[in-house]
Formats: structure tokens, C-alpha cells, sequence
């Protein structure tokens, strides 16, 4: 029989529980607790500064670019798991972006974001996929909906 301890509230949409070791059902296995390198591009801070709070909050180190030349100067520095990428924006958009990545010795997992539907090549999302983008999100989109999006890409993510 497992003894828990009673949920404790530790934030906004974060409820804590301990179980009593030896008592309750087996641990997940120990990739679980590994948090990701989240690095978000997108030229409006507020959306960077919204998916740096979530990211955060959720224990992920995330990084943050304004620009597509700003991301990838970044990526060549350090290791970067995951990439939320911005479509559209000044510069060195996020399409071209996406190309340049995946050139990395290591490239990272990528997910597309954008809140235009569609150029006469096809929607940008679907661009996107096209040149690497492991999963996408429409803006505007919830906190719960990014959450889903990082959590089912991190399952997926190579082990290694």
C-alpha cells in the first residue's frame, strides 16, 4: 500500500506530490527527470518572454532569439534540444532558419509556430514540416497547448 502525501500547491497549474520510497508504485525511469535546452525565436517578446515562463516554470532551460541569425549563432554555441521557431519574421526568417539548422552537426528537434495561414507555395506550417520541423503551433495558442506540444516532441526526442 503506497502512503502519499496530500498534493501541495506550487504555483499556477503546478500541484506537487511525494510519495513515501518503497511504499508506492516504481518510479518513472530516470530520462523522465531530464529536462530539455529550449531555445524560442520569435522577433515579438512578449510570445519569447510567455514560452520562457511556461518553459521555465516547467524546468527547462530555455534560451531566447529574436531572429533567425540570433538562433542560429546561439545553436552553434551550445547544445540546444529544442527549437521553437517563429516563421515570419525580420531578417533571416524562420523557413530559412530551419534549413540552416538541420546543417548542425547535431541539429535540433524544431517546432514551427506561426499565425499567418498561407503564401500561394502552401501554409507556412506545413513549409515548415516539409524542411524539418518535427511538429507545429499556430498562434495564437494556450500555455496547455505548448505544454503538449514540448511534452509529446520530448518523448520522441533521440536517445542517446
Amino acid at each position: 500500500m503506497a502512503t502519499s502525501w496530500p498534493s501541495v500547491d506550487a504555483g499556477p497549474g503546478i500541484a506537487l506530490q511525494e510519495t513515501i520510497v518503497g511504499f508506492g508504485p516504481s518510479p518513472p525511469p530516470f530520462e523522465a527527470f531530464l529536462m530539455a535546452t529550449i531555445l524560442v525565436v520569435d522577433d515579438e517578446a512578449v510570445i519569447r518572454r510567455i514560452v520562457d515562463n511556461a518553459m521555465s516554470v516547467d524546468g527547462h532551460t530555455v534560451l531566447s532569439a529574436e531572429n533567425g541569425e540570433q538562433a542560429l549563432a546561439l545553436a552553434r554555441e551550445q547544445p540546444v534540444d529544442l527549437v521553437l521557431m517563429d516563421l515570419l519574421m525580420p531578417g533571416s526568417n524562420g523557413l530559412e532558419a530551419i534549413r540552416k539548422l538541420e546543417e548542425l552537426e547535431t541539429p535540433p528537434m524544431v517546432v514551427a509556430m506561426s499565425g499567418m495561414t498561407s503564401d500561394s507555395r502552401g501554409t507556412f506550417l506545413e513549409i515548415a514540416s516539409v524542411l524539418g520541423a518535427v511538429a507545429t503551433l499556430s498562434k495564437p495558442f494556450s500555455t496547455d497547448e505548448l505544454r503538449s506540444v514540448i511534452e509529446r516532441v520530448l518523448q520522441i526526442a533521440p536517445s542517446g
